[in-house]
Formats: C-alpha cells, structure tokens, sequence
C-alpha cells in the first residue's frame, strides 16, 4: 500500500487523512446515496463535460466533505495508484465498472495519410477497457432513455 503524501490542516467535523489506506483518505465512508447524488449533481453528461481530474475531485469533495485541495490530490493519488497498477500487473478491475488491460501491439506497416507512402509502425503496447456486463447494461438502458427522450420532444 502506498504512503500517503499530503497532509491537511485538522478542521473540526471533517474527515481528515491520517494514514496510507484508502479508508483513512477518506475517513468516514460516504453512504453509496451521497456518492449517487454527488455524481448526479455533477454529472459530465448534464453539463457537456468531459470526465477529467477536476470532475473526480469535485464527487469526492461532495460526497466526503473534504477541502478542493484535499479532493484534489485524493483524485490524483487514485488516477497515480491505477497507473501503478496496471504498469505492474497489466492488469485493473473495477467491479461493475471494467477491466483495463496491457496488449501488446505487433510491428506493422501503416500509410501517412499525406504523403501516401508506406512507413514502418514499431511493436508497443497499449491500453485496452472492457465494460463490465453492469456497466454495458446500464450505457444501454440510458442510450434507450435518451433515445425516448429526444423522440419524445422531437415530436413535441
């Protein structure tokens, strides 16, 4: 488990970070309603947003109660850990979210689009997400509800 490597000034009522464990970043653990509402109140999709770094720490500092700093660096030290993670294992899983994994990608030939000519790719590797079945069904109960949606004021 990594260390952790803030420190916030103690303010009465907050959750404050005091060890290396993720329940200690987050001190009181937020009911999963609070983390709902959170994410729907800041939903990217509501406002045109992309998900980012700064939409991360903003779920986190509504639904911990903890300073824009604070949320902040909790978002970062998450993104750093999966990072860590799948550099190490090649390998994450959020459960009902998915799974990053390395694949390894094979030397090839590929076209520039401007010149036309061939040019040689070299092997690498890359970063690939699969959906969790949860997640698949719950993208394709939401596609069919903006669908409806749309239809509905389309002919409205």
């Amino acid at each position: 488990m990594r260390e952790q490597m803030w420190e916030e000034p103690v303010v009465p009522g907050r959750a404050v970070p005091t060890g290396g464990t993720e329940a200690a970043w987050l001190g009181k653990a937020p009911h999963e309603g609070q983390i709902r509402k959170a994410a729907a109140i800041l939903s990217p999709s509501s406002k045109g947003l992309s998900v980012s770094k700064k939409f991360l720490t903003d779920v986190i500092q509504q639904s911990t109660e903890m300073t824009g700093v604070a949320s902040g660096q909790l978002a970062a030290d998450l993104i750093a850990a999966i990072k860590e993670e799948i550099i190490e294992n090649g390998r994450f899983s959020l459960p009902d979210f998915g799974t990053f994994t390395v694949r390894e990608t094979a030397k090839r030939t590929a076209l520039n689009p401007r010149t036309g000519e061939k040019v040689q790719v070299k092997a690498g590797a890359t970063v690939k997400f699969k959906a969790s079945p949860a997640l698949k069904e719950a993208a394709f109960a939401g596609a069919k509800k903006a669908k409806r949606k749309a239809a509905k004021s389309k002919a409205g």
